[in-house]
């Protein structure tokens, strides 16, 4: 249901929220997916207004390599003979993660490029499953916001072949930095961009 308090177009109109990436959104729930903390996904916990920066913005209708990796999981996928639907699982160890304030979030990033193909929180016994997953070389990260700590760490790396099982594990401790961002975006665009 769309908010009748708030002004949609079609044409990225400066102010409004893009109908198109706004009704994908809402499929995408209606599909059985959850928000992502990735802003450059479709399903991204808020769709910014349009205009970011004075400039027309239909970037948001496209679905990003989570988006992706998330409907892959939930469904499958018949690609012919492109192979899919790896899977990084694993568990968290440490610290008591059911008393946490915060969420422990996981993402996997495409080992040349840096770009998230996905990411989830971690139950509240450490175990995660990121799912969906292309094949290929990628990175396993965490990091856990606990009120004004923020920690985080590389789980490793997962070479994900013929749609198989990788088991990354880490320990989760308050004491170690936060991975440093290098580079970000918004979906798949090749421009210099600000979210991801």
């Amino acid at each position: 249901m769309l908010n009748p308090f708030q002004m949609f177009s079609t044409d990225g109109s400066f102010g409004t929220f893009d109908l198109q990436a706004t009704l994908t959104h809402e499929i995408g729930h209606m599909l059985g997916l959850r928000h992502s903390a990735v802003l450059g996904a479709i399903m991204s916990e808020s769709i910014p207004k349009n205009g970011t920066f004075g400039f027309p913005d239909l970037g948001l209708r496209s679905l990003s390599r989570n988006d992706i990796a998330s409907i892959r999981d939930l469904y499958g996928f018949d690609g012919g003979e492109q192979a899919c639907c790896g899977v990084i699982a694993g568990r968290l160890a440490g610290i008591n993660l059911r008393s946490s304030k915060g969420a422990v979030r996981v993402w996997a990033e495409e080992a040349e490029t840096g770009r998230v193909v996905a990411q989830t929180d971690a139950a509240s016994d450490g175990t995660f499953r990121l799912g969906g997953l292309p094949d290929a070389g990628l990175l396993g990260f965490w990091q856990m916001n606990d009120g004004d700590v923020s920690s985080g760490g590389e789980l490793g790396l997962a070479a994900i072949q013929d749609g198989g099982t990788v088991t990354l594990g880490g320990k989760v401790s308050s004491r170690m930095a936060s991975p440093e961002i290098e580079f970000i975006g918004i979906n798949d665009f090749s421009r210099t961009q600000l979210f991801r």
